[in-house]
């Protein structure tokens, strides 16, 4: 008898836990809860449900388009580019084969893998590249751009531009 009442007070406990967390939620346990629509929050953390990431300083959306203070990372008209603009931002990126796009002033930007085209358009940015490099455009001023050895085309539009390899 006492298995009985205990069985109808736990389910009774149960249900009763999943009515006061929400109409589409699942599952919830302190500070986290999985809804019915695949997403998830967890203390700092929300998981869309279509597959978006953001804490109190990033989001990241399914694009792959990632967003922090001053810094938003994101493709450009081609599959194959990668677009930074940032004001003042320090970022670190792998490319593979791909073009690489900073846009915006006082930079710092380090990059490991290859990258088919590096466009420079801002002024005081460094720019370390670990990888081959076969294309650079620079239409801004004061940049500091540090490559590996190799041949690679360069087209400086703008002035007092360092390359060094």
């Amino acid at each position: 008898m006492k298995a009985i009442y205990f069985s109808i007070i736990f389910f009774g406990m149960a249900i009763a836990s999943v009515s006061l967390a929400g109409s589409n939620v699942i599952v919830s346990v302190p500070g986290v809860e999985i809804r019915n629509d695949g997403s998830i929050t967890a203390p700092g953390v929300e998981i869309g449900a279509d597959g978006s990431v953001s804490t109190s300083a990033v989001k990241v959306a399914p694009s792959g388009k990632v967003e922090a203070p001053g810094v938003v990372v994101g493709t450009g008209n081609g599959d194959n580019d990668i677009v930074i603009s940032s004001e003042g931002g320090m970022v670190n990126i792998s490319s593979n084969n791909q073009n690489l796009f900073l846009r915006g002033d006082h930079n710092r930007l380090k990059a490991a893998g290859r990258i088919a085209t590096l466009t420079v358009q801002g002024d005081h940015n460094s720019v370390i590249s670990k990888g081959k490099v076969r294309v650079i455009v620079i239409s801004g001023n004061d940049n500091t751009i540090t490559i590996p050895p190799g041949d690679v085309q360069i087209a400086d539009n703008g002035e007092n531009n360092t390359i060094t390899r």
